[in-house]
């Protein structure tokens, strides 16, 4: 499962696995314009699933802060969105006046136990996480949900502290080691 799965290219950790042993997936992406591409974008290719929404504690709608799409913009840019606006400020991203290119849409949300019954799955072996700055509320609702994936991958880069620690002490609890790999923390279930 990977949530945050963009365009299925633009940094994309998984893609060549994929695409290289056709391994089943289900590809999350909240963004109508970068879903479709997403779809696009795997083609043709067996075994995938695809769910246009996000991921979180409940069932609804919810404001979703991205960057609007603009050729003008550097492509590292493109796609960038989150729940919540501080995150995308032009501080942390070192990019001038970039709040005027912030706009928000309304997208689905589901929970990890309402996707994985939706499209009839019971386990996972790879959750991979990209949601710039809620990575630790999806780890943390999945695992309270009692879902626990064999290995989760999420970024840590843009959570703060305390959540991070909040989060790594949920997964312990959760029978998981884990260690940081630069931005990212890569999580595996004991055995």
């Amino acid at each position: 499962v990977q949530v945050g799965a963009n365009d299925g290219i633009r940094a994309d950790p998984v893609r060549h696995l994929i695409m290289k042993h056709n391994l089943p997936a289900l590809l999350v992406e909240p963004l109508p314009d970068l879903f479709a591409q997403l779809q696009k974008n795997y083609a043709g290719q067996p075994d995938l699933l695809f769910e246009n929404c996000a991921i979180g504690d409940h069932d609804g709608q919810v404001p979703l802060y991205r960057v609007r799409p603009d050729p003008t913009l550097p492509d590292w840019l493109q796609g960038l969105a989150s729940l919540d606006r501080n995150h995308l400020t032009s501080t942390k991203f070192e990019f001038d006046q970039f709040e005027k290119y912030v706009e928000e849409v309304s997208v689905p949300m589901l929970t990890p136990t309402t996707l994985l019954k939706k499209h009839g799955i019971n386990e996972i072996g790879l959750m991979q996480i990209d949601t710039e700055g809620f990575d630790c509320r999806i780890v943390e609702t999945t695992l309270r949900a009692g879902l626990r994936p064999a290995i989760i991958n999420y970024e840590h880069h843009h959570v703060h502290a305390i959540t991070k620690a909040a989060c790594k002490r949920l997964l312990d609890e959760c029978g998981c080691d884990f260690i940081d790999v630069g931005i990212d923390t890569l999580a595996v279930r004991r055995a």
